[in-house]
């Protein structure tokens, strides 16, 4: 049974069947890049779709997995013809991401030399495809070349810049704890401000595994690691004889994570409750070489509570705009709650 599709996208329908396009999105690889650009979801639920309709098939073949792309394709626009104005901005958005990250993977991935002047030309006919979508497309005529402007390229899309700026980053707070609560309440008020997702003792729960195995598992989900040192070296494990703060730090490295320190200076210090001044360590030799290695490293010496988010504000800044591409980060699903394609799909068929 051979999938449906509107009038308006037949052209384009029967030129991506031409190129044989299945054999590429039915790679394992494929599915990472799904994945990674959060359409996973969607493609998962276009490709049950085709199957359902292939009657005593268990499984897709080569061929099918153009069927899947075609489906997804006329599913979005079909939303986007039926749909309120004020919805058809998202729709737009969701069909023209959905092409960009499939095509470009199949451009990428064959070997051999396609003519694409009549998927330009469909593409040109539908109002839908943002004017920019054919940057990556590999063109040889003329007046395709008159139609886009030959400097623009994928990555400088302004749609997919909004879309990666969208993605959220969690933020690894390493500290002692009971001295310095009002510094990472400020941190972490810092990072929120920012859209970004603290992480840290605080949401560590009880269970069987050890203490350090936790805290490890909790940096390695975390994109970015940030230490607020102030005048504790903090609790001792038994095993290495360092403090687990030092640990925590040590390991970020170790693990590549992009990170940066924060070094309270006497002046927060002096402000400190009696009970907590007297635990200080400032003199401890473990402490001090702790100390020492941090400094000649990525940190700042802030004075104040403001200052602490100042400098964390900044510093993310920094370090996303310079690890963006080598962070995974986190992300909500690209289709708004409210135009949830799947959701809706489901909806209508009860």
């Amino acid at each position: 049974m051979t999938n449906h599709v509107h009038k308006d996208l037949k052209p384009l329908s029967a030129n991506l069947k031409r190129l044989e396009m299945g054999k590429h999105f039915s790679q394992k690889e494929f599915d990472f890049t799904i994945e990674e650009n959060n359409l996973d979801a969607f493609w998962s639920f276009c490709k049950k779709e085709i199957l359902s309709q292939k009657r005593g098939y268990l499984l897709l073949k080569n061929e099918d997995y153009t069927e899947v792309f075609i489906f997804g394709l006329n599913y979005t626009y079909e939303k986007y013809i039926h749909s309120f104005e004020a919805n058809k901005i998202q729709i737009k958005k969701h069909f023209n991401y959905f092409f960009n990250i499939c095509f470009k993977f199949f451009i990428e991935k064959n070997k051999l030399k396609k003519d694409f002047s009549k998927i330009i030309d469909a593409i040109k006919s539908l109002e839908i495809f943002e004017k920019d979508i054919i940057s990556f497309i590999p063109i040889e005529n003329e007046e395709s070349k008159e139609y886009l402007d030959a400097e623009i390229i994928f990555d400088k899309d302004p749609f997919i810049k909004k879309f990666h700026s969208t993605k959220k980053y969690q933020i690894f707070i390493s500290s002692t704890f009971t001295d310095l609560i009002n510094e990472r309440q400020a941190a972490v008020e810092a990072i929120l401000k920012k859209g970004h997702i603290p992480a840290g003792m605080e949401l560590f729960s009880a269970n069987n595994k050890s203490q350090w195995e936790v805290i490890k598992k909790w940096i390695d989900d975390s994109d970015i690691y940030v230490l607020i040192l102030g005048g504790r070296y903090g609790s001792i494990d038994n095993s290495t004889g360092l403090s687990y703060t030092e640990m925590e730090y040590n390991y970020a490295i170790e693990k590549g994570k992009p990170f940066f320190a924060l070094i309270l200076g006497k002046e927060l210090l002096d402000n400190k409750d009696v009970d907590i001044i007297k635990d200080y360590d400032l003199k401890d030799p473990k402490y001090i070489a702790f100390k020492k290695f941090v400094t000649s490293k990525m940190c700042s010496f802030p004075k104040n509570l403001d200052q602490i988010k100042l400098e964390i504000v900044n510093s993310l800044d920094t370090i996303i705009s310079d690890n963006k591409n080598k962070m995974k980060g986190w992300m909500k699903g690209y289709i708004d709650d409210e135009i949830d394609f799947v959701q809706v799909y489901n909806n209508e068929k009860k």
